[in-house]
């Protein structure tokens, strides 16, 4: 059987200079090659960096439309807006990325040490839940809820942020107790009765 030779299996290409075989074509369509493909990812991260700016704004809009009556609860950041839930410091976050996502966290605990018994009580959480995931992370107790960018409308936000909020909520005081954390903010009744104090 004979052999076949590498340059014999090349097939013509567009734009080739020279003839079939040669390495000066090789590179020079190699060149080629590379400075399209490193044109259309300029053009493309353009195109990304301009929709995650929209969506950073379009994200605000929604945020301060939900929280209308508490606008001032809000802090706004580049790609992320703050507030308080209960117990829980939550963040709806803008985060680039193919693809492009919004993700909505809180904070249920801080402080924590890891431990079978915490990882068992957060897959049973998880396990129960169909619009939260929970973990644990350098010592926080993490709730969140994950949304493509083009399922995000005010409505979708809104829900997000109700479902984390209210699950960081729950589980941050008897957690905290439970594995010796602290929540991020005091308990109503804790945080009224210290005013009272005053």
């Amino acid at each position: 059987m004979p052999l076949i030779s590498a340059s014999s299996l090349l097939l013509p290409t567009p734009g080739l200079r020279t003839v079939r075989g040669s390495s000066e074509a090789l590179e020079l369509s190699a060149a080629d090659d590379t400075i399209r493909t490193l044109e259309g990812r300029e053009k493309g991260r353009e195109q990304v960096v301009a929709q995650i700016e929209w969506l950073d704004a379009y994200v605000a809009r929604c945020m301060a439309s939900i929280y209308e009556e508490k606008l001032n609860e809000l802090t706004f950041h580049p790609r992320a807006v703050v507030f308080r839930a209960g117990t829980a410091s939550c963040q709806v976050r803008v985060e680039d990325g193919d693809p492009a996502m919004v993700r909505v966290m809180a904070q249920a605990v801080g402080g924590v040490k890891d431990s079978a018994k915490l990882l068992r009580e957060l897959n049973e959480l998880n396990a129960h839940s169909r619009v939260t995931n929970a973990w644990w992370s350098d010592g926080d107790v993490v709730v969140e809820c994950s949304m493509l960018a083009e399922t995000v409308d005010q409505n979708s936000l809104a829900a997000a942020c109700f479902f984390v909020s209210r699950v960081a909520n729950d589980i941050g005081v008897g957690f905290a107790a439970l594995f010796d954390g602290t929540t991020p903010y005091p308990p109503a009744e804790m945080a009224d009765s210290s005013d009272d104090a005053l």
